[in-house]
């Protein structure tokens, strides 16, 4: 990549579900490190016996920010695997546990995703019902002008190409920028010849690079110009082009790079068992826009301040709930690097039609 100035998005995400995780975002910004914020929409109140902890619930929670700091751009986060459905609950049954938890209806967790369940016409449209039912919401609440962007909790939406197709006929799809879709997950070393030998290139790679202290933006803006050769995408749902081709035929706008969690503990490094930190390149040459003299790159950061929940809300995981400190640190350590390595702080209004 040549060295003109990067036009880069930091989206916290999981703002909308607990304290902890709000607390983290408000801080980020007011620091000048999050650039916008994907926010959930169905999170209901709760009190403090509650699974999560006492919450005022995501609208609630919006509207505070929005008090806060009224010109941050402000996404909507879909959620078909945490929280509570914002649809009739006769209308996404399907979605939903068996068992309720604190007297309330659930959706599945992402842990127990069953591709034979969520592949059925029956359920990809209940999904189409649910994810439409939470877009209207936040336009009610929030006018749909307030929309920066659509991104989906865990990527749900996006992974999959039968579930991918019926999403984009929803219009906000075509009017809204979305996350950039195809992500390159943590991917195990048992899992083909091929993964085999991308992982020890990146192994190589990242061992080289920790003296570096691989812990902070600048390092990672480093990589964005380094690590082409280094990357897998996932292919969960079939075939990566494929659903590039969807996105490209529905003249859905997304930025062209996304790189998901900015930070991991210098341990997973060292430890050759643990797949390489998450990372996503994608080939420009692709779907970079003609005449767009620089790409978009998204980073997707997770964080968290204050007093931990004894247990995480419904459909998030506690486990990276320390991880999510960390992250704030890192971030904010990089306050300097965001103002000395030529970048243009955007969101997602930066992403061309």
């Amino acid at each position: 990549m040549p060295s003109e100035r990067k036009n880069i998005i930091i989206t916290a995400d999981d703002y909308g579900c607990c304290e902890f995780i709000d607390r983290g975002i408000i801080k980020g910004i007011s620091k000048g490190v999050i650039s916008c914020v994907s926010t959930f929409i169905n999170f209901a109140p709760r009190s403090a016996n509650e699974r999560g902890g006492a919450y005022q619930g995501s609208i609630e929670a919006i509207k505070e920010l929005l008090r806060i700091f009224p010109n941050i751009p402000i996404g909507l986060h879909l959620s078909i695997n945490a929280g509570t459905p914002v649809s009739q609950q006769n209308k996404v049954d399907h979605l939903l546990r068996r068992n309720k938890i604190d007297g309330q209806h659930y959706f599945r967790s992402f842990s127990k995703f069953d591709p034979d369940l969520y592949f059925k016409k029956l359920v990809i449209t209940q999904i189409v019902v649910e994810v439409q039912s939470q877009i209207d919401l936040f336009k009610k609440e929030f006018g749909a002008k307030n929309l920066n962007h659509l991104s989906c909790h865990y990527g749900t939406l996006f992974h999959f190409e039968k579930i991918l197709k019926e999403v984009l006929e929803i219009s906000e799809f075509r009017r809204c920028p979305i996350r950039n879709p195809i992500l390159a997950f943590q991917i195990p070393i048992s899992r083909r010849e091929k993964g085999k030998r991308e992982l020890k290139q990146m192994q190589k790679f990242f061992k080289s690079k920790s003296k570096m202290r691989i812990e902070g933006l600048g390092n990672l803006l480093k990589w964005s110009d380094t690590v082409e050769n280094f990357i897998s995408l996932a292919s969960q749902g079939g075939s990566v082009k494929k659903r590039l081709d969807l996105l490209q035929n529905n003249k859905t706008r997304f930025p062209e790079f996304t790189i998901d969690y900015l930070y991991r503990r210098q341990q997973d490094f060292k430890n050759k068992a643990v797949p390489i930190s998450k990372l996503s390149r994608h080939k420009p040459s692709y779907y970079l826009k003609p005449g767009r003299n620089s790409p978009i790159y998204e980073f997707i950061v997770h964080v968290g301040s204050g007093r931990m929940p004894d247990t995480g809300p419904v459909g998030v995981n506690k486990s990276y709930f320390n991880s999510r400190k960390l992250e704030l640190k890192r971030l904010i350590d990089s306050q300097q690097i965001l103002k000395t390595n030529s970048i243009n702080l955007v969101d997602f209004r930066s992403v061309s039609k």
